[in-house]
């Protein structure tokens, strides 16, 4: 089978009644989940499918999809591949202007959204927006502009559409057809499209079940942003493949009791939600009183946590008692595969999780090649490695470290940037821009960007990641972000965690953000500082460093959608902080700069 759509309905064939998605319905707080089966989603592609017919869509059309994660989303995106139209995600996040680009560079025809205030963000860039010709409302609210079409509205319309059209449109659908468009995360510029073929988009679903080794019964949690390709991997194109049901949850405040309801058998994240549940767990033993938090305190301390195998009585309370209360507490109790994707991770999570029973397995890729790349296997988990290559993927590092892939899930090019498209293919093999290594038994490790590479007023090439990732394993920091480029020596960005500065003042007599917390932090990061400082070369070693007052976010600019950091804009505006960094009125043997001290 060569297209999406033929695996979707062989699936759907093959296994109709079994169930496919899960929506919560309730309101107040509970859970009340509606159950579709995959004759049900199927039914519901093809006549969303036909509906797109009756709004005039071609094959080669596009079709932008704005909203939260339900099934409506994904219904939308299998029926706009069925009739050979070309579906993009937008995230919700994204500003009036940043959907305005996406629409325009994109030449969407239709655009689907979830709720009116969406259609208020881009109202006003309509008039820029000449190929739009439809905007369709997801169920849930009535529109009230006569701009929008309502779904009801919009599938009446479908049924007039004769089913032999969405049939032969699926039947003359080619491998090598335009599939979806996936928008990168423009950290260094304006995002870049990149086109997936429906034969890239096959290759990632199998990939996904080479990955997943599912069982009867599997179900998984739909979370996370479904513009970006990892989440459109997990909810759409991993279950026609592996077969395993997707349970939605549209808001992820309420992701901790979705998965303690849910109990997912499969479960993929980002570094930042494993921090977060590392800080939950942590913050929790440090505020319990009792018997049974001492014991875990002492079962789970660092020492202890080791490669996350523990031997004798602490092993056992650990692995007996502890270890699966934890897991049942964070909704991990049924997972036989746990992921972590779209950043690095740090050895030290990873040894932590494996010491209460979740082995954390990484997967690696870029949308550039649908998503995944390499991953770690079953039992083989290398820390501070991502894995091996997927089958029938090849990888090697060129001369100056970058990461090369070349197979059948490599894209063909950036939609309309023939010059990107040209500087990312090179003889058949994807230059992906990431820095690695791969050891003698083909497992790959990450050391940075290219483009983040930072060179030194010495001449010294450092790759930032691997420095901020040993200086984000702590507690109290939040973000932190390394400095040198054209200087003289590094520094470094911080920002605290709210959780950790919970903890540190936990026994003092003042409030986690007061000042003497403050004061508190700084004396705590500098011995962080200067303990990571000894694993250093001296060219890579943190001379001066300063705490951010507030996190990086994506509303304050510094992050993505995807939470990864824009460091030229952190630069930008934080310029003042830099600056003082390197003033040369700060004391040679100075090695934290106030905030408040760079501020005029």
């Amino acid at each position: 089978m060569s297209t999406i759509p033929d695996i979707f309905f062989d699936r759907a064939g093959r296994t109709p009644d079994a169930l496919a998605h899960a929506v919560n319905t309730n309101s107040d707080g509970g859970f009340t989940w509606s159950n579709s089966s995959w004759k049900d989603y199927a039914d519901a592609v093809r006549h969303v499918a036909a509906s797109l017919i009756a709004a005039g869509l071609h094959p080669g059309d596009r079709v932008a999809i704005l909203a939260s994660n339900r099934p409506e989303w994904i219904h939308t995106d299998m029926a706009a591949m069925t009739i050979g139209a070309v579906p993009l995600g937008i995230y919700a996040t994204a500003s009036p202007e940043q959907m305005e680009y996406l629409l325009h560079h994109s030449r969407a025809r239709l655009l689907v959204i979830e709720t009116e205030e969406q259609y208020q963000r881009i109202a006003a860039h309509i008039e820029n927006l000449p190929e739009l010709g439809s905007i369709v409302l997801m169920p849930g609210s009535e529109p009230q502009s006569t701009a929008i079409t309502s779904w009801d509205e919009f599938l009446d319309r479908g049924r007039a559409v004769p089913a032999g059209d969405v049939d032969r449109r699926r039947s003359e659908l080619q491998s090598e057809d335009l599939g979806s468009l996936v928008y990168t995360s423009g950290t260094t510029g304006p995002p870049k499209a990149v086109m997936l073929s429906h034969g890239n988009l096959v290759e990632t679903a199998h990939m996904g079940a080479q990955a997943i080794e599912s069982q009867d019964g599997d179900r998984a949690l739909s979370y996370l942003p479904l513009a970006h390709v990892a989440e459109r991997g997990v909810s759409l194109l991993g279950p026609i493949t592996a077969g395993y049901a997707v349970y939605f949850c549209s808001d992820l405040e309420n992701l901790p009791r979705y998965m303690r309801n849910v109990r997912p058998t499969i479960f993929v994240g980002v570094p930042r939600l494993w921090e977060k549940m590392y800080e939950v767990i942590r913050s929790g033993l440090n505020d319990a009183r009792g018997l049974r938090p001492r014991l875990a305190r002492w079962a789970l301390s660092a020492e202890a946590v080791g490669n996350g195998k523990r031997s004798g009585l602490r092993g056992l309370v650990a692995n007996s008692i502890i270890a699966p209360s934890l897991r049942k507490k964070l909704g991990l109790d049924k997972a036989h595969t746990v992921i972590s994707g779209s950043a690095p991770i740090s050895a030290d999570l990873l040894m932590f999780f494996a010491g209460i029973g979740i082995e954390i397995r990484e997967i690696y890729g870029l949308s550039e090649c649908g998503g995944p790349a390499a991953f770690s296997r079953p039992g083989r988990v290398q820390y501070g490695y991502v894995g091996e290559a997927f089958d029938g993927v090849e990888l090697r590092v060129a001369a100056d470290g970058e990461i090369l892939i070349r197979g059948p899930n490599v894209f063909p090019g950036y939609l309309d940037d023939p010059v990107s498209t040209r500087a990312a293919l090179k003889g058949g093999w994807l230059y992906s821009g990431d820095l690695g290594e791969i050891d003698e038994s083909g497992s790959l490790r990450i050391t940075g960007r290219k483009k983040e590479m930072i060179i030194t007023a010495g001449g010294k090439n450092i790759a930032p990641r691997h420095l901020e990732s040993l200086l984000s394993d702590h507690t109290l920091v939040h973000d932190v972000m390394v400095i040198g480029d054209g200087k003289k020596f590094l520094t470094a960005l911080f920002t605290l965690s709210k959780s950790g500065m919970e903890v540190l003042t936990w026994d003092m007599d003042s409030a986690w953000n007061s000042a003497e917390a403050l004061e508190a932090a700084v004396r705590v990061i500098k011995e962080h500082v200067d303990e990571v400082n000894g694993q250093l070369a001296r060219a890579e070693q943190i001379k001066r460093f300063s705490i951010l007052p507030a996190p990086f976010t994506e509303a304050t600019g510094e992050l993505t959608p995807t939470r990864k950091m824009r460091r030229s804009y952190v630069c930008q505006k934080y310029s003042h902080v830099i600056d003082g960094l390197y003033s040369e009125k700060v004391g040679r043997h100075t090695s934290y700069v106030s905030y408040d001290a760079c501020v005029d």
